[in-house]
């Protein structure tokens, strides 16, 4: 058992340990077992090896990279900087309360921090709260909530480097040695103007940071561009780096060890401090990155990837059981299915469902309630049965929706005159509470008698003479008010003008209600009855030509005397898409930039408006650089003012 991992032995439990303890000092032999103890294969581990000895030499050499750090290294090149928003307002936490054993850590730790020199008493305005977190191993982890100051904080757009294309770099290696530096983010400095944001406070005194502590919302990036800084030139040559975890890799042992020395140089000159309990060197397989990286290629770790394989699969049982039981059962499987667009009728499970079934999904147009009118109708019955049932809180209405249904099924309908109960079954509904109190022969008919066919046959010839009739009155009634389309190809029309997109400093309720008149150049659509028309609109406006009757109204042109002074109900500006004809004139007032008094093409003459020079000119740069040529000329060729006589001038010489 020597040299082994006591992990990778199958362990007995507590109980059958004590059991075989117990046994043994009674010599009881009836209770004793024999326990055999076998070495269990890692899934992941690497093949332990001994280690080469000029390994042992280069870590012996470098024994000061991996000393514990302390204080800071001044004149760093790379300084973490907080940059806030504009406006921001100092954020302050409170003091949570903590348990004796997190009090004890929380004074041993900020001794510590005191004694490296990486916090130093603070009287800043800042004041973020302290947290504790367990780790893996029960400890407690020290945690500051920064999240208000990250909040303010302005965002780094600074890179992190993809873990599958570090990866890719590995291709021929078979030597590998992990780096990972101890407290990395505390060996970087804050730029010291920033270092009151980082202030922390305590029931032992109020703090601040002088290195850059975990938390921050830039921390990583900054801590990114400081390890890539560093070595820039083995970067994807010899070294990966993701923050803190530093990938040397090599060919040959001997190029690995040129490759680790160069490196542990680096980290020396730097004055960066490795964690030798966490760092291997000079191995052929090794994690990184939550990876296995071997010469034969790369993996994720088993542990990794063990709550994707047994993830369980989709399980819907109560809408299964719901469908299942509340139609198919007695209806059958449906050939085709109207419905809305509901993301949960779009979805995968109920997409694949309806293919397996052979089910065809016919989801409804958006805005379109003709589309399933029936359930739309079918709901407004429903909603106003349940607004006289249910309670004024409105939380019963789900238990109502039985007693609706019942009521709904037995109720005569007047299209078909008869109950959907009785269409159904083909038969009157069954008087449960009367036929107890006053019992009387029934009259029951096979279900498949000759008579009971006969019976049906005549209930649906009736339901459909009945639903003829109501369709009548329902066509006469719908078209009480409709008239025949009276547009045909050539004839002049309006336009409605919530048809066209206008610019925004335009009041739509003050506009004329319809533009217009254009002419109409074909009809197009399948439905006669309800068709919609081509309509010629001028082709600066930025409008789709095609309009439903319901959008237009026939132009009955007035006569020579009627309204004679009457504008035309052309569009207005549509800002960009307005074609400009002519200047007019210009103006200026004060110090505000010039504007021109412009007319626009496809409008009247009168109609007219002042727009600034940016506009015109882009719009219209030709003739707003004719117009300026023009002004400037004519402003040349004016004469000057004569200047005044001053006093000065006027009074004799003596």
């Amino acid at each position: 058992m020597y040299g082994r991992d006591p992990s990778h032995f199958d362990c007995l439990s507590r109980g059958s340990v004590a059991r075989i303890r117990d046994a043994i000092a009674r010599n009881d032999v009836e209770e004793m077992g024999l326990v055999f103890l076998h070495a269990l294969p890692s899934p992941d581990g690497p093949a332990a090896s001994p280690p080469d000895p000029r390994i042992s030499h280069l870590l012996d050499e470098y024994r000061d990279v991996f000393e514990a750090p302390t204080g800071t290294v001044p004149d760093w090149p790379i300084r973490h900087g907080i940059t806030l928003e504009a406006g921001a307002v100092p954020p302050r936490g409170c003091i949570y309360r903590m348990s004796e054993e997190e009090l004890e850590v929380l004074c041993a730790r900020l001794d510590d921090l005191l004694n490296k020199g990486w916090i130093r008493p603070s009287c800043s305005p800042y004041g973020a709260p302290v947290v504790f977190v367990r780790k893996k191993n029960k400890d407690l982890r020290l945690c500051i909530d920064y999240r208000k100051l990250n909040a303010q904080t302005v965002k780094n757009a600074g890179p992190l480097p993809r873990i599958d294309d570090l990866l890719e770099r590995l291709g021929g290696a078979t030597y590998f040695s992990k780096l990972d530096l101890k407290s990395g983010y505390h060996q970087i400095e804050i730029q010291p103007h920033d270092r009151y944001k980082t202030a922390f406070k305590t029931r032992y005194g109020h703090f601040e940071w002088v290195v850059m502590p975990f938390g921050l919302t830039n921390a990583p990036v900054t801590f990114q561009a400081a390890m890539t800084t560093e070595f820039r030139d083995l970067l994807d040559r010899s070294v990966l780096i993701y923050l803190d975890d530093i990938l040397v890799y090599s060919r040959t042992l001997d190029e690995h060890i040129i490759h680790l020395r160069v490196v542990l140089d680096r980290l020396r000159l730097a004055k960066y401090k490795a964690n030798l309990d966490k760092c291997e060197f000079a191995k052929q397989e090794l994690e990184y990155l939550s990876h296995f990286v071997t010469p034969k290629g790369i993996r994720p770790l088993a542990d990794k990837i063990q709550a994707i394989v047994d993830w369980s699969e989709p399980r819907s049982p109560e809408l299964a059981r719901l469908l299942h039981t509340g139609w198919i059962t007695n209806q059958g499987v449906p050939k085709d299915i109207v419905s809305d667009r509901d993301t949960r009728l779009m979805s995968t499970f109920w997409t694949s469902l309806m293919a397996e079934s052979g089910t065809t999904m016919k989801p409804s147009s958006a805005r379109h309630l003709q589309t399933d009118g029936q359930t739309e109708r079918a709901h407004q019955t429903a909603q106003m049965m349940l607004r006289t049932l249910i309670r004024p809180d409105q939380k019963d209405w789900v238990d109502r929706l039985p007693d609706i249904e019942l009521a709904y099924n037995t109720s005569v309908h007047p299209a078909i005159c008869v109950t959907p109960f009785e269409l159904h079954h083909g038969g009157e509904k069954a008087r449960i509470f009367a036929d107890l109190l006053l019992p009387q022969a029934a009259d029951i008919d096979v279900p498949c008698s000759p008579a009971s066919v006969r019976k049906y046959r005549d209930l649906l010839i009736k339901a459909r003479a009945n639903m003829q009739k109501a369709q009548i009155c329902m066509h006469q009634q719908a078209n009480r008010c409709r008239l025949p389309c009276p547009f045909r190809e050539g004839d002049l029309v309006w336009v409605l003008s919530e048809e066209f997109a206008l610019e925004q400093d335009v009041s739509r309720k003050l506009l004329p209600k319809w533009f217009g008149p254009w002419e109409v150049t074909s009809a197009v659509g399948d439905d006669p009855a309800d068709p919609s028309f081509v309509v010629n609109i001028p082709p600066h406006l930025p409008v789709h030509r095609v309009f439903h009757a319901s959008k237009l109204a026939i132009y009955m042109p007035p006569s020579a005397d009627e309204f004679p002074g009457r504008r035309s109900q052309d569009l207005p500006s549509m800002g960009e898409h307005q074609e400009v004809d002519r200047v007019i004139t210009h103006r200026k007032y004060d110090n505000k930039p010039i504007q021109f008094k412009v007319t626009f093409k496809q409008c009247a003459p009168d109609d007219t408006r002042w727009i600034s020079s940016t506009d015109l000119q882009t719009s219209a740069p030709l003739i707003f650089a004719d117009y300026e040529k023009r002004r400037l000329a004519k402003e040349a060729a004016r004469p000057a003012r004569p200047t005044p006589i001053s006093d000065r001038q006027l009074r004799p010489r003596r």
